[in-house]
C-alpha cells in the first residue's frame, strides 16, 4: 500500500470500524456511483466537494438531524443549535452557518417495525 501512498490505520474500537465503513458506504453511493470522473484529477475535485458537503452542509441523523460533523468538531453544536432555535441566519461564509445546510426538522423512522417520530432533532414518540 506504500507504493500507492495509501495510509492505514487500523482502528481500536469497534465501532470506529463501523463508522469508517458507513462513511465509505456513503461515498461510494452518493459520489463515485453518481459520477463518471475523467482522471485523477478531476475524482480529486469531485471527492472533495463531496467531503466539504459531507462534512459542513449535510445534516446528520446521528447528530439530531439539525447539526453536521464540522458542529461538533469545531465545537460549536451548542452555538449552532441555539442559532437555528432562535431562527438566526449566519454569515455565508461561516463554515458551520445554519444558512448552508437542509435541516432535517421532521422524520418518521421505523425501527424493526417500530416507528419513531422525531421533531427538531428530539425524538418525540418511539
Amino acid at each position: 500500500m506504500e507504493d500507492y501512498e495509501i495510509n492505514y490505520y487500523l482502528a481500536k474500537e469497534a465501532a470506529v470500524n463501523g463508522k469508517v465503513e458507513a462513511l465509505n458506504a456513503s461515498l461510494q453511493k452518493e459520489c463515485v456511483e453518481q459520477n463518471e470522473f475523467m482522471d485523477l484529477t478531476d475524482a480529486a475535485r469531485g471527492i472533495g466537494h463531496w467531503v466539504e458537503h459531507y462534512n459542513h452542509r449535510r445534516t446528520h441523523h446521528g447528530l439530531g438531524g439539525l447539526l453536521v460533523p464540522a458542529d461538533r468538531f469545531y465545537g460549536v453544536a451548542d452555538q449552532t443549535l441555539r442559532k437555528i432555535e432562535q431562527g438566526l441566519g449566519a454569515d455565508t461564509a461561516e463554515l458551520t452557518s445554519p444558512d448552508n445546510r437542509g435541516l432535517d426538522l421532521f422524520r418518521v423512522v421505523s425501527y424493526g417495525g417500530r416507528p419513531q417520530i422525531w421533531l427538531m432533532g428530539e425524538k418525540i414518540i418511539g
